[in-house]
């Protein structure tokens, strides 16, 4: 599977290319670069998923806490930028962002006890220190360590400069809309105020509605 995202890298100006690839869904990623620069970002747009939908296309559901953040890095093994101006993978900031499972409520994968789940663009801890491009722009999600809630990923194959892809656990969909927060009332809330707060039996039933 592509990525279900529409990712625009931006750096400061001079050259611009563009990019077609697909995504999840017939989703079609459309990439803007430029050249002479002192950092690099991507923009996402994503599909507008219900909940329903979300739950139906999740590979596994997980309620968890996360344990760790990792600071942001470059698509390549070195985590360093490059130029993907030539022929092969777009280079992107990823992140990860690892979950320590309390239970599944779907799973299809056989996850481990732990997850790692992979997430393109900037962390809320910044880049990696000593990178040669700093990353830009603003995390897509607001996750902090210690945060309890229930997560939607999918199996994905996130872009990679050697090899051309490799297999990631991705959110379905925009980051922040991906997964609920577990709040001091007991129930599971979602990142607009807009959407009523639910529990973790109404999700379960929602689940087994799929």
């Amino acid at each position: 599977m592509n990525a279900p995202w529409l990712s625009r890298p931006s750096r400061m100006v001079a050259r611009v290319s563009m990019f077609v690839v697909g995504g999840l869904l017939g989703l079609w990623v459309v990439s803007l670069q430029a050249k002479v620069f002192s950092g690099y970002g991507t923009e996402g747009a994503y599909p507008e998923y219900t909940l329903e939908e979300r739950v139906s296309l999740s590979d596994a559901i997980i309620e968890g806490k996360v344990v760790s953040i990792s600071s942001a890095q470059y698509n390549q093994d070195s985590g360093e930028y490059w130029d993907s101006s030539d022929a092969g993978p777009l280079v992107y900031p990823y992140h990860f962002i690892n979950v320590e499972v309390v239970r599944t409520l779907h799973d299809s994968l056989s996850l481990a006890s732990q997850v790692t789940i992979l997430q393109v663009g900037n962390s809320p801890l910044g880049a990696r220190p000593g990178l040669s491009v700093a990353v830009m722009g603003h995390p897509e999600h607001s996750l902090q360590v210690g945060d309890l809630g229930v997560f939607f990923v999918r199996q994905m194959d996130f872009p990679w400069r050697e090899g051309g892809h490799r297999p990631a656990l991705q959110f379905v969909g925009y980051a922040e809309h991906s997964y609920l927060r577990r709040q001091a009332d007991g129930l599971l809330h979602f990142a607009s105020a807009q959407e009523n707060a639910l529990s973790v039996d109404e999700l379960l039933s929602i689940i087994h509605a799929r």
